[in-house]
């Protein structure tokens, strides 16, 4: 509002045909932005939980419908492990 009064008052006295006028509003630029980031982030979050839950075995059925199974699979000791599955892209004997 002091901002407003005082281009008012300076473009009063201002000679005729020169005129005063806002080229940006840096409060609304700032909200703007921020609001934009946080969208991006919660955007980003969600993306990486739904992805994470495909991954991990989003499973149907249960007590509630949906559910994540944190199990080992087929793992009677209860340690952790990874299986990795090397794919050769060519058939042996040919070359790239």
């Amino acid at each position: 509002k002091a901002l407003q009064t005082a281009t008012a008052r300076i473009e009063k006295s201002l000679p005729a045909g020169v005129s005063l006028v806002q080229v940006q509003d840096q409060p609304k630029a700032v909200s703007r932005s921020v609001g934009e980031f946080v969208r991006v982030l919660i955007e980003a979050v969600l993306i990486v939980l739904v992805v994470s839950f495909v991954a991990l075995g989003l499973h149907k059925g249960g007590r509630y419908g949906w559910y994540v199974d944190v199990r080992p699979a087929n793992n009677p000791q209860g340690k952790l492990e990874t299986e990795v599955l090397l794919v050769d892209p060519f058939k042996p004997g040919e070359k790239p």
